[in-house]
């Protein structure tokens, strides 16, 4: 038995939501006929996506003090499936509070999602 702390099952939980979306999106871009791109061993694709424009400033002070409070998380996720393989790539982080108070690129810590499974 292990106990989970508050966070943790925060953090779960947000994970297991970047799945059921991903899973979701795939689906929805494979009934559209999106093949998606081949990639060789030893090649890499690069790919910017920007965030939805939600008629607010990048980052209000309101949100910017959560993250910086640790009320307010930073995730970065990415999914990817192979042809080959059994498993597909999950791949999820999120930034601890920056220690020295500011939201800083250089101050940011990054931390491997609890596992959603």
């Amino acid at each position: 038995m292990s106990l989970r702390t508050s966070t943790e099952n925060v953090d779960k939980e947000a994970h297991v939501g970047f799945v059921k979306d991903a899973i979701a999106e795939y689906d929805d871009e494979v009934k559209k006929g999106n093949a998606g791109v081949s990639v060789g061993v030893n090649e890499t694709i690069y790919n910017t996506l920007f965030t939805p424009d939600f008629n607010l400033p990048p980052l209000t002070k309101a949100l910017a003090e959560q993250i910086r409070t640790g009320r307010l998380r930073i995730y970065v996720y990415g999914r990817s499936r192979w042809k080959d393989e059994a498993h597909d790539l999950d791949w999820c982080r999120w930034a601890q509070p920056p220690i020295s108070g500011q939201i800083d690129e250089n101050e940011l810590v990054w931390h491997v999602c609890e596992d959603w499974q």
